[in-house]
């Protein structure tokens, strides 16, 4: 218990802005772009869990991806799970963006733009995400292999009522046919487990337009998308 305050009281007192050069110089020179912080902060939870926050965040993108930012973000908060970084294994237990712009490519052949340490890698994922909340932000994904291109936009839902706070815009292409609609949901998209489906609870879809006039509705609330890209 006294080890664990001890440890709490460090990071909290620590200057964590010191070490924020070297992870900039760190990230540039592995992904072979520029790399801008403003401020770098680490909390931790009473479980000890770790949490990134970084505010003013800017991240050219690879150099075969489209010519807008990786990432242009006010704040932008990382919740790891202490237990999976003794594994090596990282899990992103919670994911904030705010006042963001975050552009997410993947070629056919696995190439992924949100690879930063190693941007050539194109075999299985090592992060895990479990979810993601987006406050004020714009969420763009693109993946060649799937001809998919979607741009998502969250913003509040004025006289919000619980649990349905935040608005979700989007538009795109599949396989070069345009698609649109709006999702009113929690603050927060959950997803499974590897192989597992995933059904959004508590959340009312309303299509704003249909790429064709035989377009339905879905009839199940369940997906098979995964959350490892």
């Amino acid at each position: 218990m006294a080890i664990g305050l001890a440890l709490v009281a460090q990071v909290v007192a620590f200057d964590w802005n010191l070490l924020r050069p070297r992870l900039e110089q760190y990230l540039a020179e592995k992904s072979h772009r520029s790399v801008r912080i403003g401020d770098l902060q680490v909390s931790l939870s009473a479980s000890l869990d770790p949490t990134l926050r970084l505010r003013r965040v800017r991240i050219d993108n690879a150099a075969w991806a489209d010519a807008r930012p990786f990432i242009d973000a006010g704040e932008l908060r990382a919740t790891f799970l202490l237990s999976s970084l003794i594994d090596r294994r990282p899990v992103i237990s919670r994911l904030v963006l705010i006042d963001a712009d975050v552009d997410f490519e993947r070629q056919a052949d696995g190439l992924r733009n949100w690879r930063l340490i190693r941007p050539e890698d194109r075999g299985p994922t090592r992060v895990r995400l479990m979810s993601i909340e987006a406050i004020r932000s714009k969420i763009r994904f693109a993946h060649r292999g799937l001809e998919l291109d979607v741009q998502t936009a969250a913003s509040p839902v004025e006289s919000a009522q619980a649990p349905f706070t935040t608005r979700v815009l989007f538009e795109g292409t599949y396989r070069e046919a345009p698609f649109a609609g709006e999702v009113v949901t929690g603050p927060e998209l959950t997803f499974s487990r590897p192989g597992v489906r995933f059904r959004c609870v508590d959340t009312r879809c309303r299509m704003a337009r249909a790429s064709r006039s035989t377009a339905r509705p879905p009839t199940s609330s369940s997906s098979p998308v995964s959350k490892r890209t």
